[in-house]
């Protein structure tokens, strides 16, 4: 037989001009599926900065290492709601996820600083890149969560994707997964 099946090296070394490196992350927290899905667009905790992008004013155009690029933390940790009560926002932390997603930054773009483009299983957030400067290309951890978080394309992914499949499913056998599970991993492209 004179067609064969490359093995997955011979596959990877022919295909590797034409596809985009990614690193996966995976399974994610319970706490940033909450986290992506809540109202609102904030930055947790672990994740303070924001590329170039954001301009504080300073004229350094926001890519300075030493200052946090605009964000004031400490200006909106509670909502007035103009009627005198204070309702307090919960505040989101994912200090391993936040390495995991440095690492993939840094395997992806390594001193060039190339960056990536963030996406769950379906959809990238490329509805939400009016919040950072008309791009998806991000290159901290803080562009990466402010564009899932943004995104309502994520969200949907995230409530909505299995809706379909669960009523084709219960026509059949009785049941479905219903959701929950329908973002397992980040993907980020370089």
């Amino acid at each position: 037989d004179s067609t064969t099946i490359p093995n997955n090296t011979t596959a990877k070394k022919i295909r590797k001009n034409v596809t985009i490196e990614s690193k996966i992350i995976r399974p994610l927290p319970t706490e940033f599926i909450e986290y992506l899905l809540s109202d609102g667009v904030r930055l947790p905790e672990c994740a303070n900065r924001v590329s170039s992008c954001m301009n504080d004013g300073s004229g350094g155009g926001g890519g300075d290492d030493d200052d946090d690029d605009g964000w004031d933390s400490s200006s909106d940790d509670n909502n007035d709601d103009g009627d005198g009560s204070i309702d307090e926002i919960k505040k989101y932390n994912f200090p391993l996820l936040t390495n995991q997603i440095q690492s993939a930054l840094t395997a992806l773009g390594g001193n060039r600083n190339l960056g990536c483009m963030p996406k769950l299983n379906w959809s990238s957030p490329k509805d939400a890149t009016w919040i950072n400067c008309g791009s998806m290309k991000c290159t901290k951890v803080g562009d990466v969560y402010l564009l899932l978080k943004s995104s309502d394309f994520v969200g949907f992914d995230l409530e909505k994707v299995w809706d379909d499949l669960a009523e084709d499913e219960d026509d059949c056998d009785g049941g479905a997964d219903g959701g929950g599970g329908a973002s397992n991993g980040v993907e980020c492209n370089g």
